[in-house]
């Protein structure tokens, strides 16, 4: 969190040669480099900038691919919709990533993504309730499966962990454990 990543095209030209040190050492320790972590909304800015930091970025990403690794975001939606034309900002925002690599980088258009963390959050409207309790489960699993439709479409997204479960000491509105029947019923499909 206190490293420079993607508030300006310099941060992310920074942050690009960070994982480019960096993923080589992991790689030869054994382990296939997933760099980024990009929070949701991120890149920020209008298209051309999103486009611009995703652009600075590709050597690293360059780089992932011929380790063996991958890539990641947290996608969560912000406005609780099953509307493409409004989560492509939240929780499909991956999509813009990839269009931007279709036209800049066609080498790394199935380049894998991990959502390592996702779900509903807040724009910080809604108090202290963040997380998918703000509403009822019904209309969480319905969003999920919605979502899961949605990102099985993408043959790079391989997965995505749902945040979060076992800890609900300050993430009460976001805890899965009243669902996790129901997560393990749905998975198990």
């Amino acid at each position: 969190d206190t490293c420079p990543a993607w508030g300006t095209v310099a941060d992310v030209e920074w942050f690009c040669k960070f994982w480019l040190a960096l993923a080589p050492i992991m790689h030869e320790h054994g382990f296939k480099p997933c760099l980024a972590s990009i929070s949701v909304g991120n890149p920020p800015g209008p298209p051309e900038e999103v486009e611009a930091k995703i652009r600075a970025f590709i050597p690293a990403l360059r780089l992932a691919k011929k380790l063996g690794g991958s890539w990641s975001y947290h996608p969560y939606t912000i406005k609780y919709t099953k509307d493409p034309s409004v989560e492509i900002h939240y929780s499909l925002r991956h999509r813009r990533f990839y269009d931007i690599l279709r036209k800049h980088a066609p080498d790394l258009k199935d380049l894998p993504i991990v959502f390592t963390e996702g779900g509903v959050d807040s724009d910080g409207t809604h108090g202290d309730k963040p997380g998918w309790k703000r509403d009822t489960p019904e209309k969480f699993k319905d969003w999920l499966a919605w979502f899961d439709s949605e990102i099985k479409k993408d043959s790079y997204v391989k997965g995505c962990t749902l945040f979060q479960i076992g800890h609900p000491e300050g993430w009460d509105s976001f805890d899965l454990e009243p669902l996790a029947d129901w997560l393990a019923g749905y998975l198990g499909k």
